[in-house]
């Protein structure tokens, strides 16, 4: 018989940032969240008022600790800054790695990474530990994590059994939640993308 004993995993993509404007010479590279994005963290904290949730871990980017900040301060929760939930690591001077992603073309799954860059399979690994690791300090209660679209698919991706190419099928608007739940044997997504 299964166990119905599990933890719940809120997952939230990041609201929408504020881009550099073309031609600008801003070297922002850890935008904080536009005023679109800050209604969308608005609109989260509405959603979840009546949500139980224990524990909120966020990538240490501001566009990330400033969406989970919002929520927690509803709750006086304390933001948990976790730098591996931040998104994939690629070079911002090298395209190719995710121009080919983006085209799903073959063996971008397995591309050598450059200096200073991870692998796609380094990416997953690290993601998974990492919502591994907050799954079991958070077994029977919830946990809400606020990352990023491509941290959030390999979760969903995970959670489903869906071959790592077909990943981007998954959409993740700026200010989405998901719901997971985790049970021993398996894991349960309740909402996608909502």
């Amino acid at each position: 018989m299964r166990s119905f004993e599990h933890c719940r995993l809120y997952l939230i993509r990041h609201g929408s940032v504020v881009y550099r404007v073309a031609g600008s010479t801003s070297t922002e590279t850890d935008p904080g969240l536009s005023e679109e994005g800050h209604q969308q963290a608005a609109a989260l904290v509405q959603r979840l008022a009546q949500v139980e949730i224990c524990n909120v871990y966020s990538s240490d980017l501001r566009r990330a600790l400033e969406t989970a900040t919002a929520i927690c301060q509803a709750r006086y929760l304390k933001v948990h800054p976790t730098p591996e939930l931040r998104e994939f690591r690629a070079s911002s001077s090298r395209t190719d790695h995710w121009d080919g992603i983006l085209r799903l073309e073959e063996g971008w799954l397995n591309a050598a990474p450059k200096d200073g860059e991870e692998s796609f399979p380094q990416f997953v690994d690290r993601v998974m530990a990492t919502i591994r690791t907050i799954v079991a300090a958070n077994w029977l209660r919830t946990a809400l994590v606020v990352a990023h679209a491509g941290v959030n698919r390999v979760v969903l991706a995970e959670a489903l059994g869906l071959n790592w190419a077909h990943m981007f099928r998954l959409d993740q608007d700026f200010g989405c939640l998901n719901t997971i739940d985790y049970y021993s044997d398996q894991a349960v997504i309740k909402l996608m993308n909502g």
